[in-house]
């Protein structure tokens, strides 16, 4: 991934939150976003068993999701939003173990940062998988921060 691809954000005027009363009259202007000029590179090794699968990964780059600075202006009275694409470095470890009813599968990663303004932040899911022929069915235990 030589370049940053940043997802795409609804438009300011076609945000899904209410603007406040109070602020209502003030214009909310979207500055033009620097995207960041260096290079992404990544790295994920495998291990591939008989009744255990393993896998580690390293990611270094930038986030695709901006984080969205603000400033405020008085006379005339507007809110500047500007999107940031910061830093990130993740890594990542994933394992999947076959048994006799179903397939255990858990992944976790590590999101660093060297903004101020971005947080760190541990995903993680656990999974039980079943499959039937065509059919699979799965329970998760979603991700926390």
């Amino acid at each position: 991934m030589p370049r940053l691809t940043p997802s795409r954000l609804p438009l300011v005027d076609q945000r899904w939150t209410p603007v406040p009363a109070s602020a209502a009259g003030i214009p909310i202007v979207e500055a033009a976003a620097p995207l960041p000029d260096g290079a992404q590179s990544g790295v994920r090794w495998s291990h591939l068993g008989g009744r255990f699968e393993f896998a580690a990964s390293f990611f270094d780059g930038f986030n695709h999701l901006p984080t969205i600075a603000s400033d405020v202006r008085r006379n005339p009275p507007a809110i500047t939003l500007t999107r940031i694409y910061p830093a990130i470095r993740t890594y990542g470890l994933d394992a999947a173990m076959p048994t006799k009813w179903f397939t255990i599968k858990g992944e976790t990663a590590y999101f660093t940062t060297p903004a101020p303004d971005a947080d760190e932040y541990v995903l993680y899911v656990v999974q039980l998988e079943r499959q039937s022929g065509e059919w699979v069915s799965s329970a998760a235990m979603p991700a926390k921060r």
